[in-house]
């Protein structure tokens, strides 16, 4: 595994996880590139699931509401993204996923898919 993506998206109440794997057919490596990210053979593949990620149904609808009745929509999608950073952060996530075969250079990660800096939040807490 090269990459875990965990997609937050305040304004759609939508959670998503996803995979980048060394066996990607026709890809290479500079596909670490978030914008090719729903390019993968695993993004958003809880999306197979019957509903979605079902799991997240309430959360995601509740994050929705939190954000569009939020005075600064801006800052409370930021506080979102590191919410989920220090989720995948966590103890529990990085155990489970330490369970993989990871490449020595493995990332996590969290963008605001707005931002076209591409700050990891992962990296910044």
């Amino acid at each position: 595994m090269l990459v875990f993506d965990f997609g937050c998206f305040p304004w759609h109440g939508y959670l998503e996880l996803s995979f980048l794997t060394n066996d990607e057919p026709q890809m290479n490596v500079l596909s670490r590139d978030p914008e090719l990210t729903a390019e993968w053979r695993l993004y958003d593949f809880t999306s197979t699931f019957s509903s979605k990620w079902p799991q997240t149904t309430d959360l995601a609808n509740r994050m929705q509401k939190s954000y569009y009745s939020a005075p600064d929509r801006a800052e409370k999608a930021e506080a979102f993204f590191i919410a989920s950073a220090m989720a995948v952060n966590s103890n529990e996530v990085l155990g489970v996923l330490s369970t993989y075969k990871r490449a020595a250079d493995f990332e996590v990660r969290v963008f605001n898919p707005d931002d076209s800096s591409f700050k990891n939040y992962c990296k910044s807490i």
